[in-house]
């Protein structure tokens, strides 16, 4: 098992997750094209269980942007991190939040590939 870590652009928060169980997947509703400004976003599905902030918890802000879907950002700098699906107790982790060294990841990950 490895852990990947990722950030906020300022860095002030900071998690960490274990191997991704769900695929990375691009989502092109209305209500993420709207919340991020761009035609798709990438995201990899974890259990809740699988993940924790590491660093600037506290300094997140929160959105219920359905019933249910609750996305988490960076106070400061405004990065999208997760979004929780609460009833599901799963998160799902914006690809473009993870740190860049990869490189000790295991080779079969599908994170690993997209680089």
């Amino acid at each position: 098992m490895f852990t990947l870590k990722g950030s906020c652009l300022c860095g002030a928060a900071r998690y960490e997750l274990d191997r991704p169980d769900v695929p990375d997947g691009s989502c092109g509703c209305p209500v993420c094209r709207e919340a991020n400004v761009m035609a798709f976003i990438g995201n990899v599905g974890i259990a809740r269980t699988q993940f924790r902030w590491t660093a600037g918890e506290a300094g997140l802000s929160a959105y219920d942007i359905a019933p249910g879907l609750r996305r988490r950002f960076c106070a400061t700098c405004s990065s999208p991190l997760v979004d929780e699906l609460l009833a599901l107790r799963r998160v799902a982790v914006r690809v473009a939040s993870l740190d860049r060294d990869i490189e000790e990841a295991d080779k079969e990950c599908i994170l690993h590939r997209m680089r």
